[in-house]
């Protein structure tokens, strides 16, 4: 006597657990189909069936997958021997949460049903739609019936379609996107494959090549012993699959067009070397990502039972990392070209890369790429045609879409020829905020500043220096990087200390018109010590009111 489970679920309301199969020993005529359920601890549970088992007499009966609905009832699918070995019925069999069949579907809760007079109707997996219509994976054909188990008609042609024009196939699995409630069906003829159907039946022939992925594990021989017996959908849309490749087990990734997500693994698959033949028959998700897989290996004498599990790789691909910025820390005049470089690097070596320059003025170009095994540089140059200050942006992205940036802050324009005086000073009163150290300390700032062109060098008449007295913060101007003045607004930045010590940088932004400030201090790392107005960008219009004048033109 043989005793054999193909499918499991879990009961969502009270965690119990429903198994169906094959038992020998239920009536002379081969196998019975068998539905149990169990209780959490693994007792059986004898409120089900007759002591927590149903026996269905199908005639050389065969249960090779089984659903639940959301109402508790179960449906099983498989086929029987429609007392003839040549001649394979597909077979549905329904029943109450209870155990006992379902009056309401079929004749007496079962299905008998030869499709396109197929000798062999195998129906060997199952899914519900979200409407309550049942869809069934054969292995010549896709079919759907309606709730009440009689054919939906208006599935493909009367309630089916075949695949590959009846070529001998072998179905092993079948799920429905949940985004948009497209079919997936997986198994093999000589090699593996998964096939997307609209809802109506109609190949989706935005997936893989017309619908169909022939070869998900991309093998070189045209008969083989590949197959896809289970699958996953990701968050993302993306499908995870398992099976083997005829020489390895192994775990694969499509993306959401059918194609292999190269992003994963080695070129979208994972294959574990566990003999010939072997393969894994389901896999799962865990939550935080990693991938079980359960299956069979092959030692050279007899199978045994594999379970591997993977690590984290929903996205394996890793983004570009791109380097500082290099170009010319001097002011640069209007109409004179500058050149701009950036390193960059990719964890994988077989990565490909195109890169972006956004040079702030509103001009954005393509970026000049020199790479080898997946890392490189990027090179250009640009020539402002406006006095200002400006941010340069650089992206690098892969071949895969991940992208990584650098930023330069800043690029100072200058035109010789209509540069003048930036003046600022007397005082203005710090705003919340302003003050990194204390943020609700407010007060008095006395402040002076006076620098112009002689040139193509600014020069200062009076060196920036601030005094907020009752934080007992004081910055004083060492050196000045850049003056650039345009339509009315002065910008000055460079370094200095605070209370005489360190080397930190500034940013001073003044309106004429407007008669405002904007003072930012960062220190050597990057972190704001003082800032005006924080969390602004730095070329924001100053906004802190001024008793003193400004003077930008």
């Amino acid at each position: 006597m043989d005793n054999i489970v193909h499918g499991v679920a879990i009961q969502p309301t009270d965690g119990k657990i429903v198994v169906g199969g094959a038992d020998t020993a239920s009536n002379g005529n081969g196998a019975g189909w068998t539905v149990a359920r169990y209780n959490t601890n693994g007792s059986l549970d004898t409120s089900f069936g007759s002591n927590g088992i149903v026996t269905t007499p199908i005639y050389q009966g065969q249960l090779l997958d089984l659903v639940l609905q959301g109402d508790g009832k179960i449906v099983t699918v498989g086929y029987d021997g429609a007392t003839n070995a040549s001649i394979d019925n597909l077979i549905l069999v329904r029943y109450n949460a209870d155990g006992s069949l379902d009056g309401t579907f079929g004749s007496g809760g079962i299905v008998s049903i030869r499709f396109g007079g197929s000798s062999v109707d195998i129906g060997r997996a199952i899914a519900i739609q979200t409407d309550g219509k049942i869809v069934v994976a054969a292995d010549l054909y896709v079919a759907r019936f309606n709730p009440d188990g009689s054919v939906d008609t208006s599935f493909g042609s009367n309630g089916y379609v075949t695949n590959f024009n009846n070529v001998a196939v072998i179905a092993s699995a079948v799920a429905l996107q949940p985004t948009d409630g497209k079919i997936v069906v997986a198994g093999r003829t000589s090699k593996a494959f998964i096939i997307r159907y609209n809802p109506d039946g109609s190949l989706d022939t935005g997936f893989g090549s017309g619908g169909y992925n022939l070869n998900p594990f991309q093998t070189s021989a045209s008969a083989d012993g590949t197959s896809v017996t289970s699958f996953k959908f990701q968050s993302d849309g993306k499908i995870l699959f398992g099976g083997g490749d005829g020489t390895n087990a192994g775990v694969g990734r499509l993306t959401t067009d059918g194609s292999g997500d190269t992003s994963f693994g080695t070129n979208g698959l994972l294959l574990t070397p566990l003999g010939t033949f072997s393969q894994f028959a389901s896999i799962a998700l865990q939550t935080d990502g990693k991938i079980l897989a359960a299956g069979q290996a092959y030692n050279g004498t007899y199978g045994d039972w594999a379970l591997a599990r993977y690590a984290d790789i929903t996205n394996t691909n890793s983004a570009p990392t791109v380097g500082a910025i290099t170009v010319s820390t001097n002011p640069v005049q209007v109409n004179t070209a500058i050149t701009a470089s950036a390193p960059f690097t990719d964890l994988d070596t077989t990565d490909t890369h195109t890169a972006s320059w956004n040079w702030g003025d509103g001009n954005t170009t393509t970026g000049t790429v020199t790479e080898s095994n997946g890392s490189g540089s990027v090179s250009d140059s640009h020539t402002y045609t406006s006095a200002g200050v400006y941010m340069l942006t650089l992206i690098v992205t892969d071949n895969h879409g991940a992208s990584g940036q650098a930023t330069y802050q800043y690029v100072s324009v200058y035109n010789p020829t209509a540069q003048g005086l930036f003046s600022a000073g007397q005082k203005y009163t710090s705003p919340s905020g302003a003050y990194a150290a204390n943020t609700s300390l407010t007060g008095d700032v006395k402040f002076g500043l006076s620098y112009k062109y002689q040139g193509s060098v600014p020069v200062g008449n009076r060196q920036f220096s601030m005094d907020f007295n009752v934080a007992n913060f004081h910055f004083n101007a060492t050196t000045v990087s850049s003056l650039v003045i345009s339509n009315g607004i002065g910008t000055l930045t460079g370094t200095g200390t605070v209370n005489g010590s360190g080397t930190y940088n500034f940013l001073v932004t003044g309106s004429e018109s407007a008669s405002t400030i904007r003072i930012q201090i960062k220190d050597s790392s990057g972190n704001v010590v003082y800032d005006t107005q924080p969390g602004a960008a730095d070329t924001a219009t100053p906004t802190t009111a001024v008793t003193g004048n400004v003077l930008a033109h």
